[in-house]
């Protein structure tokens, strides 16, 4: 007796090579059969050596002894960092000359009485709101070269990290 293992059809015939009820081939059946057990077998033991390395503890880090701390602490650009200090020292001391510019400005025109209190007061704040911009100018550039600096640092950062990870790959 010889079962298929396609459709389970149990034959009587021991000599035929196919099935006489769905025509399947015995071999090519048994062959996709045993791949496929392996297959299964293949899947089922990666799942578990995946699923008891995920569920155990790492021994160690893979990347300890790789990381600098010192990499991202390196600043490489130190004058761009003193000229981001410089500009807003320099926002600092426009902005005091302007407060005291502006207060000077109320005080001469107010003695000369030229304009009511009111429109003095309103052009002096106008002239308040124009004094920002300079001021607004020089802290942007302040931030900008302080950004652009940490970005270059930490560029340079990485190409280290990369170059020490490929050399110990090969």
């Amino acid at each position: 007796m010889k079962k298929c293992m396609k459709c389970n059809f149990v034959s009587q015939e021991l000599d035929r090579l196919d099935c006489p009820k769905c025509g399947a081939i015995y071999s090519k059946v048994e062959e996709l059969h045993r791949q496929q057990s392996q297959q299964r077998r293949t899947v089922r033991q990666l799942s578990e050596k995946l699923e008891f390395q995920l569920n155990s503890e790492p021994d160690e880090d893979p990347f300890s002894g790789l990381v600098d701390e010192q990499w991202f602490e390196r600043d490489q650009y130190p004058v761009v960092g003193h000229l981001s200090l410089f500009f807003l020292f320099l926002a600092a001391f426009v902005a005091l000359g302007e407060i005291a510019g502006l207060f000077y400005y109320y005080q001469i025109m107010h003695s000369l009485v030229i304009y009511r209190t009111e429109t003095l007061v309103t052009l002096t704040i106008l002239m308040g709101i124009g004094s920002l911009v300079p001021i607004a100018v020089l802290v942007s550039m302040s931030y900008f070269l302080t950004m652009n600096r940490d970005m270059a640092n930490n560029a340079n950062a990485t190409k280290e990290f990369l170059r020490i990870i490929a050399t110990r790959l090969k």
